[in-house]
């Protein structure tokens, strides 16, 4: 068996079964031996046993022209030695090319994977680096805007709240919520002081226990009296009323602009919780 030892991984192996080695796939060229002819020529001996060497011994007395035929050899190879120095050269390059389409199709398939796999991710890198630089280099800062800063405002609360019989002040007049009254379904509530048509009727509001909107109604009957207004409500126009725990009657403030009265966010306010069951 002619073993061979690789020289990438170590592993031994037949070189007669495998020309590369079965554990990494590469390529080991088998040791060889020379041999050279009387003539200069050189041969290579592949697994072959050469066999010893040996001396010639003279049973006659005669004349042994053997060193002359050598010398005459050796003159010979001198004058044709660079020939066989360029042949040699060429073929010292074909092994070489060989070797390496041995290695390559030698590669497993995993192998030959993982290679892959190493070149494209290099190749992403790369790729990556030469759109980070050109970002970075297409990049122009351009100067921030010039944000006008204006001082702060105190924020006031436009609604004024009375509580139930206190007098309030509404467009020039004073008015005052006097009697509140259910029949059923339906709230009555007076206010005096107001002359009628002067100002917008008023809203009934519920809110919840925590302050929050429920509902609002605006008055179906408005009756006029010598000593003031009543405005009627229907419970039945407002929904959710079971979470209602406040009531208010709200008034918007209104002003003349341009002929027209109009609504100037202003609101009074009173406070009729507790009367209103």
């Amino acid at each position: 068996m002619a073993t061979i030892r690789c020289r990438s991984c170590g592993r031994i192996y037949d070189y007669n079964k495998q020309d590369m080695c079965p554990k990494c796939g590469a390529y080991n060229r088998p040791p060889h031996r020379e041999r050279v002819d009387p003539d200069g020529t050189v041969h290579f001996v592949e697994g072959q046993s050469i066999p010893p060497r040996r001396g010639k011994v003279c049973y006659e007395e005669k004349t042994c022209y053997e060193d002359q035929t050598r010398r005459g050899s050796r003159e010979k190879a001198a004058h044709t030695g660079s020939g066989s120095a360029r042949a040699q050269e060429g073929e010292n390059t074909k092994n070489s090319a060989n070797h390496t389409v041995n290695h390559v199709s030698g590669m497993n398939t995993q192998s030959r994977g993982r290679a892959v796999v190493l070149i494209v991710a290099a190749v992403s890198v790369l790729i990556s680096l030469i759109g980070s630089c050109q970002t970075h280099l297409s990049y122009t800062s351009e100067p921030e805007p010039d944000w006008s800063v204006e001082p702060a405002t105190e924020i006031t609360d436009p609604t004024d709240t009375y509580r139930f019989g206190c007098a309030f002040e509404l467009m020039g007049q004073t008015g005052t919520v006097t009697e509140v009254g259910t029949s059923g379904q339906r709230i009555m509530i007076t206010v005096e002081g107001l002359e009628p048509d002067t100002y917008y009727p008023p809203y009934l509001v519920a809110y919840d226990s925590d302050g929050y909107f429920v509902d609002l109604a605006s008055p179906d009957e408005i009756t006029d009296w010598d000593s003031g207004t009543t405005y009627t409500y229907d419970r039945d126009d407002m929904t959710g009323l079971e979470d209602a725990a406040q009531w208010t009657l709200e008034f918007n403030v209104l002003e003349e602009q341009d002929g027209s009265m109009v609504f100037t966010g202003d609101e009074v306010v009173v406070d009729l919780t507790g009367y209103i069951q």
